[in-house]
């Protein structure tokens, strides 16, 4: 079973649409804090203790290999649970300024088209941050976001 955590926008639901059509082996989460349901992220959301639990069971019923592709769980918060649970936790990284580039432009399209969900995505990201930030005494500022 792998983990796959990046914030967004390094080609994961290429990967994931790729993995998911041609490989009957694998059951691919892709952008969803809830294995099962695999609704988007803030949407039924799991913790992360209940997510991993989640993997273990799908993989248990399907016989299939578990894979999950940007749930946007803190590392630290989601690597200790995925060591100890045996799954391979693995983290995208982007040349910074164009994931932000084009994170800002799918975020803003999908408001301007009047996607709802969009806004509690962007919320439970920065609460995210935020409690980051809180934790390990970063200033909490454009920058630094």
């Amino acid at each position: 079973m792998i983990l796959m955590e990046c914030l967004g926008f390094c080609g994961t639901t290429s990967m994931a649409s790729i993995l998911e059509k041609e490989f009957d082996n694998l059951y691919v989460i892709h952008g969803s804090k809830n294995a099962a349901l695999r609704e988007p992220i803030g949407t039924k959301d799991q913790s992360a203790e209940d997510f991993i639990r989640a993997m273990l069971r799908i993989k248990e019923q399907t016989r299939k290999n578990v894979i999950a592709i940007h749930c946007t769980y803190l590392p630290s918060k989601i690597m200790p649970l995925c060591k100890a649970a045996n799954i391979n936790f693995k983290m995208l990284v982007r040349q910074p300024e164009h994931q932000i580039m084009s994170c800002y432009c799918w975020a803003i399209k999908k408001v301007m088209l009047g996607d709802k969900e969009i806004l509690n995505q962007i919320q439970e990201i920065k609460g995210q941050l935020d409690i980051f930030f809180k934790n390990n005494s970063i200033e909490n500022n454009f920058e630094n976001a």
